[in-house]
């Protein structure tokens, strides 16, 4: 039990590397407090996570509201006495070249995938100084790392999020915070249903596979692996790291 008496916050956790994370973090022992704005994945992981013998709440909270945000701190805090860990996974995507880019998706992207990443952490680092230290870890995206066609808003966003990782890891540092940070490749979540026409779909993941050395998409229960060994005791020397989960499609 790599995590026994450890209170985690994961944002985005009713579907993809959200759910698969809170899933596996509670396998280890830890309280989990999952966080998104549809109460119906929610309600079904915590379901999950307690028919497996494990302990988890969820809070509905929009991420692109930084009252929510706050909120969902406060909950975990109210419900659970603390909090250890936080995972930074609550994310959007979308797609298209700049001539096609429109002020809503820039709006609808960067609240989600910065701003309510960055103020789950300035409101979890005091939560997390009281327990004398923690953990935070941030999902990102390949596309934060390597140029891809058509990303502008999304690929600035992940970008942001690689380099609000190595600020923290310094600014927590004396607290005895730990921050990292996971770029996925291509993963098998729901999100590319969001911003991919459902006939175009099959066809599409056939493609991602290919694109990939190890000829396959990851897994979501892989990122949650990595995220597991990053709030770790096993990881306590690292802070600042930027981990490629990828099977090999960011190899320079």
């Amino acid at each position: 039990m790599r995590l026994a008496d450890k209170t985690v916050l994961i944002s985005g956790g009713g579907t993809g590397i959200g759910r698969a994370t809170a899933v596996c973090f509670a396998s280890e022992g830890a309280q989990v407090m999952i966080a998104g704005r549809r109460q119906g994945p929610l309600l079904e992981t915590v379901d999950a996570i307690h028919a497996a013998g494990g302990q988890a709440e969820y809070v509905v909270a929009d991420y692109a509201d930084v009252q929510h945000v706050e909120h969902s701190i406060a909950k975990t805090v109210e419900t659970f006495g603390g909090l250890d860990v936080l995972i930074n996974n609550a994310g959007v995507a979308g797609f298209a070249p700049i001539d096609e880019v429109t002020e809503e998706d820039y709006d609808y992207q960067t609240s989600i995938n910065v701003k309510g990443l960055l103020f789950a952490t300035k409101f979890a680092i005091p939560e997390l100084a009281k327990r004398n230290g923690g953990s935070i870890v941030n999902i990102s995206s390949g596309a934060g790392l390597k140029a891809v066609p058509a990303s502008s808003v999304y690929g600035i966003t992940k970008a942001a999020v690689v380099h609000f990782t190595k600020i923290m890891a310094l600014e927590t540092a004396e607290k005895n915070i730990r921050v990292n940070c996971i770029c996925p490749g291509f993963i098998e979540t729901p999100i590319f249903g969001t911003f991919i026409p459902q006939e175009k779909l099959a066809e599409s993941k056939v493609s991602f596979a290919e694109m990939t050395p190890l000829k396959r998409m990851g897994r979501a229960d892989e990122v949650a692996k990595a995220a597991l060994y990053l709030v770790s005791a096993d990881a306590e020397w690292m802070t600042g790291n930027i981990v490629t989960l990828d099977g090999g499609l960011n190899i320079a």
